[in-house]
């Protein structure tokens, strides 16, 4: 992701916070509620860019061979 569009969503994270805070001191429920919804909406998309930017792992998992329900799981070498 575009270095604009993390320091975007930081951003929103940020005044999330201060608009939650803001509302806390002010006793008022709809600034702490908006302020909450901006903050997680600003993380959600922060673990957005980051699971783009990650390369994707490969796993192969060998529960038929085990005959167990949990399962084993082996990375695969790229």
């Amino acid at each position: 992701m575009s270095v604009g569009q993390t320091i975007k969503h930081k951003a929103q994270a940020f005044k999330g916070r201060v608009t939650e805070r803001i509302g806390r001191t002010t006793r008022n429920r709809r600034l702490q509620r908006q302020g909450r919804t901006d903050q997680i909406s600003g993380n959600l998309k922060q673990s957005g860019d980051k699971a783009e930017d990650e390369p994707p792992r490969l796993e192969w998992r060998l529960d038929f061979m085990k005959g167990s329900s949990h399962g084993t799981t082996f990375p695969l070498s790229a």
